[in-house]
């Protein structure tokens, strides 16, 4: 794994985009030493991350309206729908046996108005486990700022390794310091990751590998004393989202280009290096060690060009028979997934469940770290579509967004049909675009074209509806061109 430069070169912003939220090591400990012991079930663990999310989006929702200097539009309740839309499953009843579960430890309080976290061990029924773990961690009553982002992805479904592995690294390297800043750098061996959440050390490397791979970790370089006495220099990501870009983008001419954006996501099964041979050991006796005294068989190979073959192999078409990690990573792939899935019968071909396979890639992509290929082939195949959370349709959306009506679309080197020579748009088409999409961010709600004149007093109505049907009829052909493409 390449390493990053050194902390003041690498620009890390101030605080976790997305937000935060304030929790402290006793409330980290006291949730996993319940879930060590057995006290609660995993899933309950995970709820309790969700609530987590649940009253920070309260409370950043009344912020905004402060700052707004606008009156919250009443008293927002507590659901389980909301609850259910973060950790996803079945729901329902299983949702409220946790919240009980979670009561009757000591955890949390669960009501329509409020939810009320334990902050101490002595609030709980059975506080030696966490006790002990906090014996183990040394510091008791730090708040570590946890970004909203890593909460909901733990709330989704990541693996119980991964999640102490980032919890390990949140605990070891993200402080809040003064002038509402955050520092994500610091140290964390595997072995202490192992020995405080009593999982395996190999299994934390492994996990940290993953970690890498979707871009929330970065290893940087320190020196051997120092790894061997605190652990491996490591920074945390402050701008990690979800990885929604595929991670390569195959050409028609058979080359490859990075994807933009979304992390640095690698597929996370590789094969293992191949066994060196050993020059010390014995070669097995020979079968039959007397040399033939005429040739058999021995005609010489035809003449041609030695290496690998530099023709193109022609690639299969993507199938539910058979996933492969490409068919997960490249987008028009999936669209070919998609196809199989309606021609098998899995879906019926409508755009929500369009979106339904998008966001089975999404969730097998980022959870499915060992096998992410056979988690895609068994949510679709079982139906199981109530296992996808809110973050994973949030991030196919992002994506189908991205390749439906993106710059990337209109790129003359993608693995789908390529934009004609007629959809190249003029200057003026260019420019509202460009206008339309910084007035979207901006949440405009009046007539562009108004905006624009302000500015721009020689634009009128019929140059402006001009350049409008034509990003329009652009819009409408690249479409229709991806219809061809996948039919």
């Amino acid at each position: 794994m390449e390493c990053l430069p050194a902390a003041a070169e690498r620009p890390t912003p101030a605080r976790p985009v997305g937000g935060f939220r304030f929790v402290t090591t006793t409330q980290i400990a006291m949730a996993w030493a319940a879930l060590v012991n057995k006290q609660i079930r995993y899933r309950a663990f995970r709820v309790y991350w969700a609530c987590h999310e649940l009253v920070e989006r309260r409370r950043a929702y009344e912020n905004g309206c402060k700052r707004a200097r606008e009156k919250p539009a009443g008293k927002q309740k507590f659901t389980l729908q909301e609850l259910h839309r973060l950790v996803g499953g079945v729901g329902g009843a299983h949702l409220r046996a946790d919240l009980r579960v979670l009561e009757h430890v000591g955890l949390l309080r669960w009501s329509e108005s409020n939810i009320w976290f334990a902050e101490g061990p002595d609030e709980l029924r059975d506080p030696a486990p966490a006790l002990s773990m906090l014996a183990r961690i040394g510091s008791r009553c730090r708040r570590v700022p946890i970004p909203r982002q890593t909460i909901r992805f733990i709330a989704g479904g990541a693996r119980r390794v991964a999640v102490s592995t980032m919890l390990g690294h949140l605990i070891r390297c993200v402080f809040y310091k003064g002038n509402n800043r955050c520092s994500a750098e610091g140290s964390c061996a595997a072995s202490w990751v192992g020995r405080v959440f009593g999982v395996s050390r190999a299994n934390v490397v492994e996990a940290r590998v993953h970690l890498e791979s979707i871009g929330w970790l970065q290893r940087i370089e320190s020196d051997h004393w120092h790894r061997q006495r605190y652990g491996g220099r490591a920074v945390v990501n402050l701008a990690w989202k979800r990885p929604v870009a595929h991670d390569r983008l195959v050409c028609r001419d058979g080359t490859e280009q990075p994807g933009s954006g979304g992390g640095t996501a690698q597929p996370a099964t590789e094969s293992r290096p191949r066994r060196t041979v050993s020059a010390t050991e014995l070669r097995p006796p020979d079968s039959n060690v007397k040399l033939l005294a005429e040739y058999k068989n021995q005609e010489p190979a035809k003449r041609g060009p030695t290496g690998a073959s530099s023709k193109e192999t022609s690639k299969k078409k993507a199938t539910m028979r058979h996933v492969v990690p490409e068919d997960l990573s490249d987008t028009a792939r999936t669209f070919e997934l998609f196809e199989d899935a309606k021609r098998c019968g899995y879906v019926r071909g409508s755009e929500a469940d369009r979106l339904r396979i998008f966001a089975a890639v999404e969730h097998a992509r980022t959870v499915g770290d060992r096998n992410p290929c056979g988690l895609f082939s068994w949510l679709v195949r079982g139906e199981r579509w109530q296992y996808i959370t809110q973050s994973d349709e949030d991030a196919a959306q992002v994506r189908l967004k991205r390749f439906l009506f993106g710059t990337e679309r209109g790129e003359a080197k993608r693995p789908v049909a390529v934009a004609p020579p007629s959809m190249a748009l003029s200057e003026d088409a260019r420019f509202v675009g460009a206008v339309r999409q910084m007035l979207a961010r901006e949440r405009y709600q009046g007539d562009a074209f108004h905006a624009v004149r302000r500015e721009y007093p020689e634009w009128t109505r019929e140059r402006w509806e001009q350049a409008v049907a034509e990003l329009e009829n652009a819009r409408l052909r690249r479409v229709s061109s991806l219809a061809a493409a996948t039919a």
